[in-house]
Order: structure tokens, then sequence, then C-alpha cells
């Protein structure tokens, strides 16, 4: 019940994280970011210790994470901070992942969903390249040069690499 309650508090925070960077507001965007973040961690930890998981979490969780970051990467691009092509690369591969899902329950197979170390890192990169972002524009630095400009694009070749690695596993368990 409260990794739940956690998690749903995350999927809340999407919307308020747009309007915080539309608005400008790094400082308490980079806060709840942070704190979205930390709650990722708290309520799998809280499952997980308290055996308290659920056909729910294990279904919202990473649609509460997703809707985050995408949002957030949505955001960024639109008032210049990251650019739109990572943005679509981050978003595309969201919905192919989503896409591969809905294939094979069209095909009559029952999807496991057990993200890949590709995938896994791919996150861990975008939430990265985001908190390093948000970090950057609450400390009033402009976000460009060569670190920025090397982890945006390590960022796209893992999305890229995580995207293609899961169309390649719904593919074989399609059998197309």
């Amino acid at each position: 019940m409260i990794p739940n309650i956690i998690t749903f508090l995350r999927l809340l925070l999407a919307p308020v994280m747009v309007v915080l960077i539309l608005s400008h507001h790094w400082v308490a965007a980079a806060f709840l970011f942070l704190a979205a973040a930390v709650s990722d961690v708290l309520d799998g930890l809280i499952a997980r210790r308290f055996e308290m998981r659920s056909t729910l979490g294990a279904c919202i969780d990473p649609i509460a994470d997703k809707a985050l970051l995408v949002c957030v990467y949505i955001a960024l691009s639109m008032v210049g901070i990251l650019p739109v092509w990572l943005t679509v690369i981050v978003v595309a591969r969201d919905i192919l992942i989503t896409l591969g899902i809905v294939a094979l329950w069209f095909a009559g197979r029952t999807p496991t969903i057990k993200p890949l170390i590709v995938g896994k890192a791919s996150t861990v990169a975008q939430v990265s390249l985001a908190v390093l972002a948000l970090a950057a524009c609450s400390m009033g630095i402009e976000f460009s040069g060569w670190i920025p400009t090397l982890f945006i694009y390590v960022v796209a070749f893992l999305t890229v690499f995580s995207g293609i690695a899961y169309s390649r596993l719904w593919l074989h368990h399609i059998k197309i």
C-alpha cells in the first residue's frame, strides 16, 4: 500500500515538473526531480523489505518513472536546455517499448516485463542528464560545453541501443 502511494505521488509530480521548468523555477524543479528519484528507490525498497509487492505497483511504477522522465525531457527541450532530437529519441524508445508489449498481447503472449541491462543503463543515463541539466540551471550555469554535449550523445546512443535490444526481444517473442 505505502509503495503504491509513493508511486502515485511520483506520477502526480510529472505535470508539476513541466510547470516548474516552463516557468524557469529551476531550484524547485531540481529538488522535486531529486525527490522523485529518491522516491523511486524508496518505494522499491519498502515493497521488497516489507513484502508489499503488488501487481498494481509492478504496472504503475514503470509508468510513473517514464511519465516523469518524458515530461521533464519535453519541458527541457521546450525551453531550449536539451535538444529536441534527443527528446524525440527518448520518447520514441518509450513508445516502441509500449508498442512491443501491446504487440505481444495481440500475439496471444503474456509479456514478462523485465528490464534489460542496457535499458537500465539508458534510464540511469537519462535521469543523470536531467539531474545535471536541472542542477546547472538551478545554479545559473549555462548548460553547454563539451561535458553536456558528450552526456547528450551518450544518452542518445544508450537510448537507441536499448530500443534496438527491446525490439529484437519483442520480435523474438512474437516469432516474426
